[in-house]
């Protein structure tokens, strides 16, 4: 019998009937390896060389960092390494400037860890918020090289007016809250880092869903894509892959 992980992996594995079992299970295997790497992170390796830059996986709201089994997958499969990949884990409940912050520690230690001088992050949803205002509020964007953003909350969305509920982090992600007018003040896209984002009119969540979009990334518009759905979006995975690798 597989495990949630697996079946989610089989979800986006559709297209060969879930028959690739086998290829779930690694993925499984991955993810346990990688979130296990998180809890405690192991001293810099002087001799170990890393292939090509570490990737930070930044999750959203009603998440954790098991909502990237299929990113991994798909970095995996694109030649990624298993010690190349990280993802935060973080309470998304709590104020958008402590989860900047807990990021910000986050990629110091994947830096020191892998002995890389910038890291690229893949993000979603709040993560996208919470990416930009370590960037641009905690001036972090000289430790990215790369961000993709996959329905990134960057301006804003009304969900956190109506839908959210009381948590601290529902007043930051109203569209005129101090914390959006921080994290997307002067530039939006504070350099040396590249940036790109991808969003959808059937955006449920993220509304209006152009508040992914910020001047100056090289913005993706995806025909239709529900919020939740571009995490197992192997296309988005693909296109985010190159841009990575460019």
């Amino acid at each position: 019998m597989l495990s949630k992980i697996a079946l989610s992996s089989c979800l986006v594995l559709a297209l060969s009937g879930c028959a690739a079992e086998a290829a779930a299970a690694d993925v499984e295997s991955d993810g346990v390896a990688l979130l296990a790497e998180q809890a405690a992170p192991a001293a810099a390796d002087p001799t170990k060389t890393m292939r090509r830059t570490p990737v930070v996986f930044v999750h959203g709201v009603n998440a954790n960092a098991a909502t990237w089994v299929v990113g991994i997958f798909a970095l995996r499969a694109a030649g990624y390494r298993a010690d190349e990949l990280f993802a935060i884990d973080y309470d998304f409940r709590q104020p958008v400037e402590q989860s900047a912050r807990q990021l910000a520690t986050f990629i110091d230690d994947v830096r020191r860890k892998t002995g890389a001088q910038q890291v690229d992050v893949v993000n979603h949803s709040l993560g996208g918020l919470v990416t930009l205002y370590y960037a641009n509020a905690l001036g972090g964007a000289p430790s990215l090289r790369r961000v993709a953003s996959m329905a990134g909350a960057h301006h804003g969305t009304d969900w956190g007016i109506s839908e959210c509920g009381p948590d601290p982090v529902c007043a930051d992600l109203r569209p005129d809250s101090a914390v959006v007018q921080r994290a997307t003040a002067g530039d939006e896209t504070p350099a040396p880092t590249r940036w790109a984002t991808w969003y959808s009119p059937c955006d449920r969540a993220v509304r209006p869903y152009t508040s992914t979009v910020l001047k100056g990334a090289e913005n993706h518009l995806v025909l239709c894509q529900d919020h939740a759905l571009f995490l197992i979006d192997l296309v988005v995975y693909s296109q985010i892959t190159r841009f990575l690798k460019s």
